[in-house]
């Protein structure tokens, strides 16, 4: 992977990333303000979001030296930090998902579970 390439797979994933926040936390947030009968629940999505996050802004920033700071075997373990970043995102998805539940609970609307 050339530094280019991975400059633009963080650009690619931040753009995904911006869609996903856009659809998946926005766009009910402000259909239950709004006082729609129902919205999508889009928690799954939204525990993506700070992972994705944090993979775009280094991708951008260093580049293929992101890359290689936080795998090794060509992509296929994780080093120490990147076994850190992927728990930190983890942690703060998690928490995120719970906040929009939140959110969307103090509203009056209640998740459905199966």
């Amino acid at each position: 992977m050339t530094d280019k390439n991975a400059r633009l797979i963080g650009l690619l994933i931040l753009l995904v990333s911006l869609g996903m926040l856009y659809i998946a936390f926005l766009e009910p947030i402000s259909q239950a303000r709004a006082g729609k009968a129902s919205v999508s629940d889009g928690s799954k999505v939204v525990a993506l979001l700070p992972l994705s996050a944090i993979m775009a802004i280094g991708f951008l920033a260093r580049g293929k030296l992101f890359f290689e700071a936080i795998a090794r075997d060509n992509g296929t373990r994780f080093t120490a930090l990147g076994l850190f970043v992927f728990v930190v995102g983890a942690l703060l998805g998690f928490a995120m998902m719970f906040w929009y539940g939140d959110i969307l609970g103090s509203m009056g609307y209640l998740r459905r579970t199966m």
